[in-house]
C-alpha cells in the first residue's frame, strides 16, 4: 500500500506514519517521493529500521526538512552521515547515544555538517 501511495503521490511534501518503519517503507518513499519535506515516524525501541533505509530516504528525499522520530542502533553513523550529506535543509534530528561512534561525545549535541543530533 506505501508503495502505490508513493508511486501515485510523486509530488508528496508531508507524510505522517503510524505504522511500524523498517527499511522498507524508506526505500519505497526514497525514489518516489523527491518533495518530502517532512516525514514523522513511529519509532519503538525494537525497530527494524537500518541505516539502509535512512541512506535510501536519504538519497531520493534531499528536500527533507523535519524527519520526526527517535533513531536508535541498529542506526549507525553511516545513515545519520548520509541524512546530513544528502538533506541540506534538515536541521535537527533525535538520536540515541548508543548509535554515535566513538562514544567520546560530550554533553547532549553533536554537529554533523549542518544537521544537529540531539543524543538521549
Amino acid at each position: 500500500a506505501l508503495m502505490a501511495l508513493a508511486q501515485g503521490c510523486p509530488h508528496l511534501s508531508n507524510l505522517r506514519l503510524d505504522v511500524q518503519p523498517d527499511d522498507a517503507v524508506l526505500v519505497a518513499l526514497g525514489p518516489h517521493c523527491h518533495d518530502l519535506t517532512r516525514l514523522s515516524l513511529r519509532f519503538t525501541s525494537n525497530a527494524a529500521l537500518t541505516d539502509v533505509g535512512l541512506c535510501a530516504l536519504a538519497q531520493g528525499c534531499p528536500k527533507l526538512r523535519t524527519l520526526s522520530g527517535i533513531f536508535e542502533p541498529p542506526v549507525t553513523m553511516v545513515g545519520i552521515t548520509a541524512l546530513a550529506t544528502h538533506c541540506h535543509y534538515l536541521r535537527q534530528l533525535q538520536v540515541s547515544r548508543d548509535a554515535i561512534k566513538p562514544k567520546r561525545v560530550k554533553g547532549n549535541k553533536l554537529v554533523v555538517n549542518n544537521l544537529t543530533l540531539l543524543l538521549f
